[in-house]
């Protein structure tokens, strides 16, 4: 699961707005879902490349930032 959540300045997803801003797809511009990506094909997008843009404080970062931590999963 991601979290929606900027991880830099912890802004909430209808601030953040994340989207993935560049990787090695066809999927440029798409806002970023809790499963990664809103489409059939979220599996084959999922990749170490991707990076992510933050609109609430201009941030840009590796998708793997973006995990969700297992203890807040669970809460």
């Amino acid at each position: 699961m991601f979290s929606l959540t900027c991880p830099r300045c912890k802004a909430p997803p209808d601030e953040a707005h994340l989207e993935v801003v560049s990787g090695t797809f066809n999927a440029i511009g798409m806002r970023l879902q809790e499963d990664g990506f809103a489409t059939s094909d979220a599996n084959q997008f999922n990749t170490d490349e991707e990076w992510v843009f933050c609109n609430a404080c201009d941030a840009r970062f590796p998708l793997g930032e973006c995990m969700a931590d297992k203890a807040e999963e669970a809460v």
